[in-house]
């Protein structure tokens, strides 16, 4: 009986050394491509298994696998899994990548600052446009954003003797930004762009503000000529943008000019001053939703 029990306890130690030879621990880091932050709460599991380990505040982990795995996947919420290679012996250094959409629509609105310029003067004012549009996504740091943006501006005019005019158009833009992003702590994208854009006037009112301007004096109407509008129907010019995503929201700031020109006449300020040359120019600030 004796010899019986040292053979069993014999045979259980040989099974303990040999499960305890079936097993490695594999150590690493996992951070995030971009910003080599360490991505906090990832998951790592070896393929074909069960086993599994999330990261430390360091991004670190340290997970027992069987000693012939050879792979481990890794997986964080938002972004796109990936695998690793098991090195015994060797620590290992994961980088995620975040994904996006291939196309993200989003709406924005957008407090404006705009008006026109010439080589005489600026006649500014104030607006507000409405967008819709589609980012499309061609890699992770390129993409193409074109939108339509619905608008109203209320833009002053004053000539030399203190008369003000006011002229209220309602616009539609169409611009289409070629944008380079990099992200940042992992949700957040700062984003720059430039491209063109095309813009139709829908319809405009204008008028003189003051009842009594100058006693005799005659004075000119700058947007109309025999009840005709003399503002162009179209304009093309180019925009720039910076913008920041942070999960579903957006925040940015864009500039435009337009590089043709704004009216179908020169406005005459005056019986003796003109304004030539004139183009459109808008700086807004865009808040919007990313679906």
């Amino acid at each position: 009986m004796r010899r019986i029990s040292l053979m069993l306890f014999a045979l259980l130690c040989c099974v303990i050394a040999v499960g305890a030879q079936e097993t490695i621990q594999v150590r690493g880091t996992v951070i995030h491509k971009q910003d080599k932050q360490p991505m906090v709460g990832a998951e790592v599991k070896v393929k074909g298994t069960t086993i599994a380990t999330i990261t430390n505040v360091d991004g670190q982990f340290l997970i027992e696998a069987p000693a012939d795995a050879r792979k481990l996947e890794i997986s964080y919420v938002g972004m796109p899994s990936t695998t690793a290679t098991i090195k015994p012996g060797e620590e290992l250094l994961i980088k995620m990548q975040p994904a996006e959409r291939t196309f993200m629509p989003f709406v924005s609105v957008s407090p404006l600052i705009n008006g026109f310029v010439s080589s005489e003067s600026e006649f500014i004012g104030f607006g507000v446009n409405l967008s819709l549009g589609l980012t499309c996504n061609i890699t992770n740091s390129f993409a193409i954003t074109p939108a339509v943006e619905i608008g109203k501006s209320f833009i002053f005019f004053e000539d030399n003797i203190g008369c003000e005019f006011w002229h209220k158009p309602l616009h539609m833009q169409i611009p289409v930004m070629f944008e380079v992003g990099s992200w940042v702590r992992n949700t957040t994208k700062f984003i720059v762009g430039i491209g063109p854009y095309v813009g139709f006037n829908l319809g405009s009112s204008d008028g003189e503000i003051t009842d009594y301007c100058g006693g005799s004096q005659v004075h000119y109407y700058p947007f109309r000529e025999n009840g005709e509008l003399e503002r162009k129907s179209f304009e093309a010019g180019i925009r720039l943008g910076y913008k920041m995503h942070w999960t579903h929201f957006l925040l940015g700031v864009h500039a435009q000019y337009g590089l043709t020109k704004a009216f179908e006449k020169d406005i005459e300020l005056d019986q003796f001053e003109k304004a030539t040359n004139i183009h459109p120019l808008q700086v807004g600030i865009s808040l919007g939703y990313r679906f």
